[in-house]
């Protein structure tokens, strides 16, 4: 590709602009990008060879109202060349058609090689900072802990990233797409409304992966909820509920009885301590702090 030249002349057919600086750019490859191009373009049809190999020169002109400010112009843009363009110049024939292809490839998407490589380093630099699965839950719950969740809710996000860890255990978080997940909870093989629970405390720990910058982005952001219909709720007869208290331990027997006969809710029944429990004056004392409602309420037993 010969350099590029920028030419000072005279401009006849305007009053005001009587000079014109004209340049081409372009060009046809050199014997080592075309070798590159045909590596990167295995079968190519022959038109797109032949496009290529003429390559693609473009004409340019500006104009000015003196030779002074023309020469000036083309003298700035021979010397922006040789800083800019030198450097462009070493870089091996290859790149540039590799350069090329992908500007063209990102065009449909509106994006530029600057911005992809950057993504690019964005994902290599939270993978060289990421962890697996297996560390990131311990680090999870221990500032969960720290933060002062209570105990059953500790329980429960332990319970379900137990299972996410026996799939995900030794993966890198950045690693784990969206995909991988959604297969993952539909694998589990669980009600509706049990999917929606896991799928719940996994993406709040992805939340704290991108906050530690673990991860780029949160895969689970992208995935659906399931679709839970209104089920009535099931009601034991007489002997099913004797069948069920018969079977209980010494240490479920209490919580079932005053679900089934004191109307309780089953957080309610988690809160509960013994002394709200008053056998003899015959109630059960439900705190505000530990009703739903935030109003104390006593359950006649």
């Amino acid at each position: 590709m010969r350099p590029t030249s920028f030419k000072v002349g005279s401009y006849r057919h305007s009053s005001t602009s009587k000079f014109v600086v004209e340049w081409r750019t372009g060009g046809r490859p050199s014997a080592v990008a075309v070798v590159a191009w045909e590596k990167l373009n295995p079968g190519a049809p022959p038109e797109d060879r032949a496009r290529f190999m003429a390559g693609d020169w473009k004409r340019h002109r500006n104009f000015f109202g003196s030779k002074d400010e023309a020469q000036k112009f083309a003298n700035d843009q021979k010397t922006k060349l040789s800083n800019e363009g030198q450097r462009g110049l070493t870089l091996p024939d290859y790149v540039r058609v590799m350069a090329a292809k992908c500007a063209k490839q990102l065009e449909p998407y509106g994006h530029t090689i600057a911005q992809a490589v950057k993504h690019y380093i964005d994902y290599l630099e939270a993978k060289r900072r990421s962890v697996t699965v297996s560390a990131l839950i311990v680090e999870y719950t221990a500032a969960k802990k720290q933060k002062g969740r209570k105990e059953r809710y500790l329980k429960d996000i332990y319970y379900r990233l137990r299972r996410f860890e026996e799939t995900f255990g030794t993966s890198i978080v950045v690693e784990i797409t969206t995909a991988k997940i959604d297969d993952w909870l539909t694998s589990l093989k669980l009600s509706g409304q049990s999917q929606n629970n896991f799928r719940a405390v996994v993406r709040t720990f992805f939340e704290y992966a991108v906050r530690r910058d673990y991860a780029v982005v949160n895969p689970v952001v992208k995935i659906e909820k399931v679709s839970v219909g209104n089920e009535t709720a099931a009601i034991f007869t007489p002997a099913q509920l004797a069948k069920l208290l018969n079977a209980a331990s010494v240490e479920t027997l209490p919580a079932l009885v005053i679900g089934a006969f004191a109307g309780l809710r089953q957080a309610e029944i988690f809160r509960l301590e013994w002394k709200e429990v008053d056998l003899a004056r015959g109630f059960i004392e439900v705190t505000a702090l530990k009703a739903k409602t935030a109003r104390r309420r006593f359950i006649t037993i």
